[in-house]
């Protein structure tokens, strides 16, 4: 199993970030970008992209404290208070793209709150 890990650090105000958190996740509509960006993937079994899946849970927070109560994502955060920057890693994230799609929502959804920033995920292995 080759699992890909999730980095994110964004600079963020902490009531933009509960913001955030106390929103629920939506399922983006498929458009151009997200069609172009499935079809460049290389992956067995391909698949044609009709949905983009979303997560169930009632809010965001949900989303991560999940990856956290789990011990074997590995996953970790912390907030800095006087940069306003949060950091959430997870090093055992996922194993495939179908299981990234969510997170890329949730990441797309996390864009107007954000000051400045970055997220990766990427094969650690």
């Amino acid at each position: 199993m080759e699992l890909d890990s999730l980095y994110i650090s964004i600079k963020i105000e902490k009531s933009r970030l509960n913001e955030y958190f106390s929103s629920k996740p939506i399922s983006p509509n498929k458009d151009d970008n997200w069609s172009q960006w499935w079809e460049s993937r290389q992956m067995y079994s391909k698949t044609t992209l009709e949905i983009i899946p979303s997560y169930s849970q009632a809010r965001i927070r949900e989303v991560f404290d999940n990856l956290l109560k789990d011990q074997f994502y590995g996953a970790k955060e912390y907030y800095d208070e006087e940069k306003q920057r949060w950091t959430f890693a997870v090093l055992n994230f996922s194993e495939n793209y179908l299981e990234i799609l969510p997170i890329l929502a949730l990441l797309k959804q996390l864009e107007r709150f954000v000051l400045e920033g970055y997220a990766l995920i990427f094969d650690w292995m």
